[in-house]
């Protein structure tokens, strides 16, 4: 208050407010200083000695050090930023009061901090501000996805919290810090190549996925416990917005070409998608699609019929009518400021590449008009692209016409025979979901039309039909999100076997090699896939020769690229993927695959 809004520069060092630090840090932190002060005069040390690293004092400043980041007083990051709200009893009351309500019911402290967070998709707890906080697991800050206040009522908000707050009685931070050193406990055992490094983090992984979705489950069962139909109803509409929202998010094309300008920022443009005519049948089938989906060992989350089951309430039979008292109306005048400023930040961003996509797709807009009579004469590539844009800014029905005509055109064409199929599956044709199917099963490329039936089913009703169809959906082709992650990012570390591959196959490869005198060396392995287990992928590690300097540098780099697309042709028709990296990209990759038996293709 002496000093206005600047906050005083003790306070700045700390990255936090002082309040926030409990009392027995401040012990923590007044043993190390302690330390600090006894450990030289306890040790004697010869006259004139330097500070060497073998001197008491150095031992007094590692424990200092140690007592300072235990003390809590120096966080992992900074909370406060332009990028959160804070919500306290005067900046947003109704929205304190709900959490404030929401603890008392569930008989757990109010958190030190609440924030609306733009950029948290779901609501999160974070655990992470102390290392005290990290072994009691103590919840320090409470984050609530502003998304939630747009498709949640204010009773599953509260539910949404309670779940949130309930993380903090069983201690799961520990268990989230372990999850996260995963990843590098892997990378570890690749590089050194340790076995049983790469062993104990597939078990450690499997029995901290099994803790975290038993503490799931529990938060769960605790906002249950305080109105089990609406947390029923919360859940199923987390999951099920999710689902819709990221479909619309990843084919923003016909909103696009709605819109000259952005509406808005995100929040903005998923409530207009929320009142357009058509959402409700998107909701209806992204619920379907949330309901088909199966919690996997490799899952930290369980899914959403795993999560109903255990708090023992049916799903909602529909999401399609609004919340009688949206969440967003505890927003006060403050509160909604801030949303502005981050909704202006995005649009100001986005404002340019918005406007040039929309310049483009209303070009292209132009061409979907064109007579039946114009198009049945057009070349492949012509088709093609007119039957992508009018499947993707209108409907699969506008599409269908120019499916027909090219695939009369190119019956052999798996794309266009799969596609075709969905065409008329979606136009609900006589015999096309079985024909869709019968597709699915033989091409294992598109395997996602069993899941396409499958939605279909549960919508109907056909709850043990579509089950069925969906697990053999998951065990056919495994495309769920991560997979698709994983498949399209090669790494480094990736870890890799030996090749199975056919001769003939490895016949073509090596023809190409020899065609192109730029390969001095060329290796093939199979990279193994966690979450997929077939198709395999295969990775070629080429080595070039030298090139010449100055004027025939560039063509020399011509047949580099013409040799890897040499090499990608040869694969058509192979069983799995194929990469083709340059040796100098990925060094430990090369370096392993070069050591694998069977693996030299040329040189």
């Amino acid at each position: 208050p002496i000093l206005g809004e600047e906050a005083p520069a003790w306070r700045k060092l700390a990255k936090g407010e002082l309040a926030d630090v409990p009392d027995s840090s401040w012990g923590v932190l007044a043993a190390g200083i302690g330390a600090l002060l006894l450990i030289p005069a306890l040790i004697a040390q010869p006259a004139g000695a330097s500070l060497r690293n073998d001197h008491p004092l150095w031992f007094g400043l590692i424990i200092l050090a140690f007592a300072l980041k235990l003390s809590g007083l120096f966080p992992a990051h900074q909370s406060l930023t332009d990028r959160v709200f804070e919500v306290t009893p005067q900046r947003c009351p109704r929205i304190f009061a709900l959490v404030q309500e929401a603890a008392a019911a569930a008989r757990l402290p109010l958190p030190r901090r609440i924030y609306l967070a733009h950029d948290s998709s779901l609501a999160q707890v974070d655990v992470y501000r102390s290392r005290g906080d990290l072994l009691k697991g103590r919840v320090a800050e409470l984050r609530l996805g502003l998304r939630h206040l747009l498709i949640l009522g204010q009773d599953e908000l509260r539910a949404l919290v309670s779940h949130e707050l309930r993380h903090q009685a069983h201690g799961s931070a520990l268990r989230s810090a372990l999850f996260t050193l995963i990843p590098r406990l892997r990378q570890r055992g690749q590089e050194l190549g340790r076995p049983k490094l790469l062993e104990i983090a597939e078990e450690l992984e499997l029995r901290l996925c099994c803790l975290l979705r038993n503490d799931e489950r529990e938060s769960d069962r605790a906002s249950a416990d305080y109105d089990g139909p609406t947390a029923a109803r919360m859940l199923a509409r987390v999951h099920a917005f999710r689902v819709a929202f990221t479909d619309f998010w990843n084919d923003l094309d016909a909103f696009i070409l709605r819109h000259p300008s952005p509406p808005g920022g995100p929040r903005e443009i998923e409530r207009l998608l929320t009142l357009e005519p058509d959402f409700p049948t998107k909701l209806r089938a992204a619920y379907a699609e949330a309901l088909l989906y199966v919690t996997l060992p490799g899952a930290s989350h369980p899914e959403l019929a795993d999560r109903l089951k255990a708090i023992g309430q049916p799903g909602p039979a529909q999401l399609d009518e609004r919340p009688t008292a949206p969440a967003e109306e505890l927003l006060d005048d403050e509160a909604r400021a801030f949303l502005r400023r981050i909704e202006q930040e995005w649009v100001s961003a986005n404002r340019e590449p918005w406007q040039k996509r929309q310049a483009d797709l209303s070009a292209q807009a132009k061409l979907l008009d064109t007579p039946r009579e114009q198009y049945i004469g057009g070349s492949v590539e012509e088709l093609t692209s007119l039957s992508n844009h009018l499947w993707t800014l209108r409907s699969p029905a506008a599409a269908s016409p120019v499916l027909e005509v090219l695939h009369a055109a190119k019956p052999q064409d798996e794309r266009t025979g799969f596609w075709v199929r969905v065409a008329r599956f979606e136009q609900d044709t006589p015999g096309a979901e079985e024909d869709l199917l019968a597709y699915a099963r033989g091409n294992a490329r598109y395997r996602r039309g069993l899941a396409r039936v499958a939605i279909r089913r549960k919508l109907a009703g056909k709850d043990d039909e579509a089950a069925a169809l969906w697990m053999e959906y998951l065990v056919a082709g495994n495309v769920l999100e991560r997979d698709e992650k994983e498949r399209n990012l090669l790494k480094d570390d990736d870890p890799i076997l030996a090749h199975a591959v056919p001769a003939e196959d490895l016949a073509r490869l090596k023809g190409v090699c020899v065609d192109y005198g730029v390969i001095r060396m060329a290796h093939l392995s199979r990279r193994r896939l966690r979450h997929i287990p077939t198709p395999h992928e295969h990775v070629v590690i080429v080595k070039f020769d030298v090139g010449p300097d100055g004027r025939y540098r560039a063509d020399f780099e011509k047949h580099q690229a013409a040799a890897k697309e040499a090499l990608k042709a040869a694969w058509s028709g192979a069983d799995g993927a194929l990469w083709v990296i340059e040796d100098t990209r990925m060094p430990s990759l090369a370096h392993r695959t070069r050591s694998l038996p069977g693996a030299r293709l040329h040189g």
